[in-house]
């Protein structure tokens, strides 16, 4: 009978050991790559408290959406730009913060290349002849690498949709097709900022396809449904935290892992959600990373994950409300006079796990299984109910990615 793997109790260490614990050699933390990968750490956080009560799985990229709203704070000022700073969790001026995701993306994408691909972009598209400041263009370019795209929105509004989303489309190889929805821009429409994130990985340890079974997955303590079961025995980091379970599953390189947080309970999601802080979460994450990879047999469901956001209510719930408000919005950092405001900021995201890794392709076949002998006895980590996962860059901690699944199927 399968059991879940009881973990021994460890300390919580500091973050400072977090390199030398992963075997990843890290250079020493550049502060202000520090302080903006802990801003969106607490910012996923917060966010993903906000979503929670939507019903079923979740996902999303908590990197991008304080990427592109770091580029609107930029060209805030006043109150607006408090408010932003505050919900972004950025202690620091908008300049300094813009410096800082500039040297957070160098980080990522020096850690990324060989056995990974993590692409990261941004696009900013001005309608013609709209007074944008030099400076705020200079910021933006510098600091984001996004430079400023003409548009009609006055009068072809459906074609500078058409042209944004084949821009996002191309920049998540295909993934995600459509951002903007048709009707979303209007002749009032002046700006729109994109950031697109493309990651695919595959696992350090891949999972044989002839592995993969028809396995129960608890939907709730009363009802299971067979979902594709993954399985393999090799060497994995993991640890228990007070009433929650967390695997480590790192991609080629180890630079990158996905991060499995599964309750004891079978109903035990909701209430992690509840108490789910960013201390809390760094908490755990600390405690998986003092430990040493041990044998494991890990069961782990294949599934294939995609959200549709429309954010602007839950980002005023936030702290950020100015922004959203036609009268009390203050852009003028961006535009002579500024008087304009945040009226949507919409995301999508997509995320396939199988055997190879993370967003992988995969091709179907009829799989006969054999039996395989026991020899030893061995922990194990069945994720067989509801769970929470991320995806993070080890080196700074930095999440990419954050999301749920509740039915894999």
């Amino acid at each position: 009978m399968r059991r879940h793997l009881r973990f021994s109790r460890f300390c919580l260490v500091p973050a400072a050991v977090l390199a030398a614990a992963t075997g990843f050699a890290a250079p020493a933390p550049d502060p202000a790559v520090t302080q903006v990968a802990a801003a969106n750490t607490a910012f996923a956080v917060d966010l993903y408290r906000q979503l929670a009560a939507t019903p079923g799985n979740l996902f999303f990229s908590p990197y991008s959406l304080s990427r592109v709203l770091a580029m609107a704070a930029a060209g805030a000022r006043g109150a607006t730009a408090t408010e932003m700073g505050a919900a972004l969790h950025l202690n620091a001026p908008a300049d300094q913060a813009a410096a800082g995701y500039a040297a957070l993306t160098k980080t990522l994408q020096a850690d990324a290349g060989g056995d990974l691909t993590l692409v990261t972009a941004d696009s900013l598209w001005v309608q013609d002849q709209f007074p944008l400041l030099d400076a705020y263009r200079r910021v933006v370019q510098t600091q984001f690498g996004a430079e400023a795209r003409p548009a009609d929105f006055v009068h072809h509004a459906e074609d500078a949709r058409t042209a944004i989303n084949g821009w996002v489309s191309d920049q998540t190889r295909g993934k995600i097709p459509t951002l903007i929805a048709p009707g979303m821009l209007t002749a009032d429409t002046r700006v729109v900022l994109c950031d697109a994130i493309y990651f695919l990985g595959t696992w350090d340890h891949q999972f044989e396809a002839r592995q993969t079974q028809p396995e129960p997955f608890h939907l709730s303590p009363q009802s299971a449904a067979d979902v594709s079961m993954m399985h393999q025995t090799s060497s994995f980091r993991s640890a228990h935290a007070g009433n929650v379970g967390l695997l480590e599953l790192p991609y080629l390189g180890q630079r990158l892992s996905m991060v499995v947080i599964l309750p004891d309970a079978i109903d035990g999601l909701p209430g992690l959600e509840q108490q789910l802080t960013e201390a809390q979460l760094r908490g755990w994450l600390a405690q998986l990373d003092s430990g040493t990879a041990v044998r494991t047999s890990v069961f782990v469901p294949r599934f294939t994950a995609r959200d549709n956001l429309e954010l602007a209510s839950t980002l005023a719930r936030l702290g950020m409300a100015r922004a959203f408000d036609r009268k009390a919005a203050d852009f003028s950092g961006m535009a002579q006079g500024g008087a304009f405001w945040l009226s949507a900021v919409v995301h999508q995201a997509f995320v396939k796990v199988d055997e190879e890794g993370t967003e992988a392709a995969a091709a179907s076949a009829v799989i006969m299984l054999e039996a395989m002998a026991v020899q030893e006895q061995l922990p194990e980590f069945l994720v067989d109910h509801p769970f929470l996962f991320l995806i993070r860059d080890n080196a700074t901690g930095t999440i990419l990615f954050l999301g749920r699944i509740v039915d894999p199927r």
